[in-house]
């Protein structure tokens, strides 16, 4: 089983994301739309664990949609100052994916976020090892995949996690739309699991 560190208590009981600097404030309502909008649709039809590689700002709102649908969140990155655990279900992984996908079992899972490594190569495992776990209707997120200049193309930025999503416009055998408007304006490529068992009209 992944480790975890203790629970340090309840974190939305009379939160005010007004209260917050402007630049977070900013960060969270642009930078992660998205998933403020879509997560508890998700979670209403399709309620399995959540799973983050990358920490940060999404956090938040992804835990506090896990506790209310009951459902567990996993988060999981390398650096120890993002090591915080929002709520009982949710379970904070200090190490690099590969070693927390080798320890993995809870599937299958509903939400997937990959925003840590943006090096194609690291991004494309994590997405196949959760594209085999996700759950039929369930929804990979995938940041930074249409960086607004060529500048951004750097490893300390978005560098080529973009060929991935370019790999996945091409695949019939999932849905991808990339919103190039939230996630700081770096682009979020939602990738949906279709049913193999839909009916001619559902294809």
């Amino acid at each position: 089983m992944v480790e975890s560190i203790p629970y340090i208590g309840p974190r939305f009981d009379n939160y005010d994301i007004d209260k917050e600097p402007v630049s977070l404030r900013f960060q969270m309502m642009n930078g992660w739309s998205i998933l403020k909008a879509l997560v508890p649709i998700i979670l209403y039809y399709r309620p399995y664990p959540i799973v983050e590689i990358g920490a940060g700002s999404s956090t938040i709102y992804l835990a506090r949609e896990a506790e209310k649908f009951n459902v567990k969140l996993y988060s999981c990155d390398k650096s120890p100052r993002k090591n915080r655990v929002y709520f009982k279900g949710h379970t904070f992984i200090q190490k690099f994916s590969r070693d927390f996908i080798a320890e993995f079992d809870d599937y299958p899972v509903s939400i997937v976020l990959i925003d840590a490594d943006h090096a194609y190569d690291v991004a494309k495992m994590e997405f196949e090892f959760f594209f085999d776990k996700l759950i039929p209707g369930g929804m990979i997120f995938l940041h930074d995949t249409m960086p607004p200049s060529e500048e951004f193309l750097t490893p300390t930025a978005c560098y080529d996690v973009y060929k991935l999503r370019q790999e996945l416009e091409k695949r019939t055998d999932l849905d991808c739309f990339t919103f190039p408007y939230t996630a700081g304006f770096m682009g979020l490529t939602m990738v949906g699991k279709r049913d193999p068992n839909a009916r001619y009209w559902e294809k």
